[in-house]
């Protein structure tokens, strides 16, 4: 059984985790071609600490640089938006790294 009902998907010799995922590799390697965005990156982990004890890791679904900004992002359906791991995961993301998650 799949996980949230995703098939894993291949694209150019990389593993995804849903068509979605891969799909939005593929927008972001043509950005990338063209020059939009640069320094792509897939599943970029990050470690959550309080008072430098690590207390779990969020790993993005993609990482890349626009006009000189970090975009961290990660590819959510409506329901794996709303679970709880994941919105704890999030905030606490944001207020150690300082950056919002773009969920597209």
């Amino acid at each position: 059984m799949f996980k949230y009902k995703n098939k894993p998907t291949y694209y150019k010799g990389k593993r995804f985790d849903s068509l979605k995922e891969a799909n939005r590799f593929w927008e972001l390697s043509i950005l990338e071609k063209a020059g939009t965005i640069s320094d792509l990156k897939c599943q970029v982990a990050y470690q959550l600490k309080v008072n430098d004890v690590i207390i779990g890791k969020y790993i993005c679904d993609f990482e890349y640089l626009q006009k000189q900004k970090t975009i961290t992002e990660d590819v959510k359906s409506a329901v794996t938006k709303k679970l709880p791991l994941y919105r704890w995961k999030k905030k606490h993301f944001q207020a150690q790294y300082g950056r919002e998650i773009k969920e597209v």
